[in-house]
């Protein structure tokens, strides 16, 4: 066990040996800064004092203001200083969230290539599709297609099977009956009518997808598995929407 225990720790050292000088190289630009911002915030507080009394003497010597006035004037100075001095320390936060927040509404702002989701016709759908000569590819690999005029259809009611290999894009055409994914060519219809005319969220309001999961090994975890054993029909009993 202690040998084991020692071998673990070796490793752990190793590793960090390994992985120090790398990180000490990418901190060492930004801790001059680092340096540089805590010593001109450190020092700011001391340098106002030099600066207010000079200049308040003067005046006091020269008798352009009170020396009540003057002092009043410098502490109000000071306490500003000391405001700065605390708050400059957190200028780099201060950056960092100007640039996440940018990056957040951007991204709530952004306008989908989808449209407007409550645009377009409201049609039921009874569940006929057609894959129509399509195209596609990944907006992240445009010149690498993954279907080049695929043509297939299903009808309502009937059961169609996706076969291939993995990255052959079984999981994209779900994606593209949701809009998860436009086609680059061709058409996919909703009992004959184009997916892109129809109200996007109408549309998804009109489907359900149900992933494969481990079902024995999820029941288990919930501690479900000898409650639905015991229903009539198992895990295929029918779920409704206030009773079982």
């Amino acid at each position: 066990m202690f040998a084991q225990y020692n071998c673990s720790q070796e490793l752990r050292c190793s590793t960090i040996a390994t992985k120090l000088p790398t990180v000490i190289e990418e901190l060492r630009i930004p801790g001059v800064f680092e340096g540089i911002n805590f010593t001109i915030s450190q020092s700011f507080t001391y340098i106002m004092v030099c600066l207010t009394y000079a200049v308040g003497i003067h005046i006091i010597y020269t008798q352009q203001k009170t020396s009540d006035s003057v002092f009043r004037c410098i502490i109000a100075m000071l306490l500003g200083s000391v405001a700065v001095m605390n708050s400059s320390a957190y200028f780099p936060e201060f950056v960092k969230a100007r640039t996440a927040a940018g990056l957040l509404f951007s991204m709530i702002y952004r306008k989908p290539k989808t449209g407007d989701a409550y645009k377009g016709e409201k049609a039921e759908i009874r569940g006929n599709i057609l894959f129509d000569d399509v195209k596609f590819s990944y907006p992240q690999r445009p010149r690498q297609p993954v279907m080049r005029g695929l043509q297939f259809s299903a009808q309502r009611g009937q059961t169609v099977a996706l076969v291939g290999p993995s990255g052959s894009g079984k999981s994209t055409i779900i994606s593209m009956l949701e809009r998860f994914y436009d086609a680059t060519g061709g058409t996919v219809r909703f009992d004959g009518k184009d997916v892109k005319t129809l109200s996007l969220n109408h549309l998804r309001t009109q489907m359900a997808l149900v992933s494969m999961e481990k079902i024995d090994r999820a029941l288990e975890l919930a501690n479900a598995k000898r409650f639905l054993a015991n229903l009539p029909a198992g895990i295929d009993t029918e779920v409704r929407i206030s009773r079982i």
